[in-house]
Parts: structure tokens; C-alpha cells; sequence
């Protein structure tokens, strides 16, 4: 199997745009300091979130170009991707408490809304946004998109990271990102995004769970979390993990039927495949850093490592 690797180093003074098929390397200057990325596989785009100075960078991992930056002046949280009619929107939650909207495509402000309490966290589900926030009880808070109205609010724990199920309009995952242990809790809710239904975690830290290191499983049964690979059915009963030793992991990525399981190796310049559900090891795949983020499309890894403080490097990995 042939590695095609195509370099984004991203420094603390220098954006390198470098690749090793060609000796016309592209250099220009700029600063990334990454809080999470958000994949846009379909049109070859990564979403770069840098929490402080609340920045945000489209970048075509095809082209190794940037498309657009913009900064937002605040100290910004985990944003989303969705839809507004046909309008393809990027929301964006600030400390300050607005909730920021922007045009996906042009990275254009289209609006705001007032939250009135810091926000750490927004996912949109059919133009009903949920949004957490840093005040207990009614920690999120839930508005309708269109009418920019709040149409209700619950939730167990403030500043959680939220993130619906895939393939439901009916349930979200909460992880604590503050306090000790780290803790699950699943909201159920209706089409008008009214909470109906809400389970909380057994376990309170008998397994790891980790808000920043959390995958769903691509038909949205099971997910899997934490740097040791801890797999939990979507009712958050714990079934297995993967990491038996020294492994650390740092993101999860499968194939169509999910049964292989990507993972992305933080303590070594590798990524590791295992069968699933055996969890046998399959193969590794050297990388040039440390991989931070890893994505699948099509028989292609799209893998972010990270070299060195401050500086990343993108990778594209043939299967």
C-alpha cells in the first residue's frame, strides 16, 4: 500500500503549505492554535477552531490552501455545522454569550443571538438549536433557528459538550467538561426540541469518558471515548475498550459498516486498525506527528498530527 502524504505545518510564527510529492513549496505566514476541527469531507474542507482569539479557518486539505479565515473577537467553543433552509450555517458559541452565525461557505456573519450566559457548546438538529452553558439548572438552553426564540431549557451539568446521535432526530449525548468525574447523561426530545426523556450516568467515573475524545459508531448504536478506547452502547452501558496497555489514543475513525475501527495513537506517530467487535489488531500506519484528529473518505485517512507545540501537519494516508 502506497502512504501519500501532504504536509500543513502550522507553526507559532510559520503556515507552511509543504508537500513532499513537489519541490515547490508554498510558504506563508500565519498562526493556528487548535481547540477542535470540524471535517467537511464532502467538499474536501477542514473547519480549524481556535478557541482564543476565537478564530476559525476553512481549510481544502485537497489543494492545501486556506479558503477563508475570520476572527470572531471572543473566546469561542465547540461549533457546529447545519442547515437553515438550504443555507449551509456554521454556529459558533461564545464565552460572552452570543451565539454567532455564519454562512459555511463564505465564513460571512449572517447573525447573533443573545444567549445572556456563556456558552461552551452548540449542535443543530433541523433548525433547533441546542446550546450549553456555563449556569445551573437549565444548563442548555434550547432555540428555534428560524424564530431566534427560546423554545425551552434543561440539562444536568453546565459547560458540557453536547453532540446529537447520528441517524435520530430524538437523542443527545451530554460529557461534563468540568468537576471530576466525567460524566454521560442523554436527553431525549421532540421535534419542537422539547426535553422528554433524560438518563443519567451510572457509572460517575467507574470507566473513562472524555468530552474531548468521543466518536459515535457510524449507525449511532455505540460510541466509543477516552484516550483508552472505552466503548459504551448508546443507553451509556459500558461494553469494552481498546487500549489493554500503554496505548493512548486521541480520535476514532471507521469504515462504512464500522467494522474497523481507526485509532488515532497520541503517544507514538501512528494510526492503529482493529476489527471489530473482536477489537483485534490489524495494521498500523506510521504518521509524521502525533495524530490529533483522524477522518475516513472513501479508501483515504485524512489524519491531523501534531509535530511540535503549536505546529501541526496534515496527512493523507491511502488504505
Amino acid at each position: 500500500m502506497k502512504n501519500i502524504k501532504l504536509y500543513l505545518l502550522i507553526g507559532f510564527t510559520l503556515f507552511g503549505l509543504l508537500s513532499c510529492e513537489k519541490d515547490d513549496n508554498k510558504i506563508s505566514d500565519y498562526d493556528f492554535f487548535v481547540f477542535d476541527i470540524i471535517p467537511d469531507l464532502s467538499n474536501n474542507r477542514l473547519y480549524i477552531i481556535e478557541r482564543d482569539p476565537g478564530k476559525i479557518s476553512i481549510i481544502d486539505y485537497e489543494a492545501m490552501t486556506v479558503v477563508k479565515s475570520v476572527t470572531t473577537d471572543a473566546v469561542i467553543g465547540y461549533c457546529s455545522i447545519g442547515y437553515h433552509g438550504n443555507q449551509k450555517e456554521l454556529y459558533v458559541p461564545a464565552k460572552d454569550g452570543r451565539l454567532f452565525i455564519y454562512d459555511a461557505e463564505t465564513l460571512e456573519k449572517k447573525d447573533q443571538i443573545d444567549i445572556k450566559r456563556s456558552t461552551l457548546c452548540v449542535v443543530n438538529n433541523n433548525g433547533i438549536l441546542f446550546i450549553s452553558t456555563d449556569v445551573w439548572p437549565g444548563s442548555i438552553r434550547v432555540v428555534n433557528r428560524a424564530a431566534r426564540s427560546l423554545v425551552s431549557q434543561g440539562g444536568d451539568n453546565e459547560d458540557s459538550r453536547l453532540m446529537i446521535i447520528p441517524n435520530t432526530n430524538t437523542g443527545i449525548i451530554e460529557v461534563t467538561t468540568t468537576g471530576s468525574p466525567t460524566d454521560v447523561d442523554y436527553f431525549g426530545f421532540n421535534s419542537n426540541g422539547i426535553v422528554v426523556s433524560h438518563k443519567d450516568d451510572i457509572y460517575h467515573g467507574d470507566y473513562p469518558v472524555s468530552a474531548a475524545v468521543f466518536q459515535f459508531f457510524p449507525d449511532g448504536g455505540k460510541y466509543i471515548t477516552s484516550s483508552a478506547g472505552a466503548i459504551y452502547d448508546v443507553n451509556m452501558k459500558y461494553l469494552n475498550r481498546l487500549s489493554k496497555g500503554g496505548e493512548l489514543f486521541a480520535d476514532y475513525a471507521f469504515n462504512a459498516d464500522a467494522s474497523i475501527i481507526y485509532c488515532a495513537r497520541s503517544n507514538m506517530n501512528m494510526i492503529v486498525s482493529y476489527s471489530n467487535p473482536d477489537l483485534t489488531k490489524i495494521r498500523e500506519y506510521k504518521t509524521q506527528g502525533n495524530p490529533y484528529k483522524i477522518f475516513r473518505k472513501d479508501n483515504v485517512l485524512i489524519c491531523v498530527s501534531k509535530t511540535q507545540l503549536f505546529k501541526i501537519i496534515i496527512e493523507k494516508i491511502d488504505l
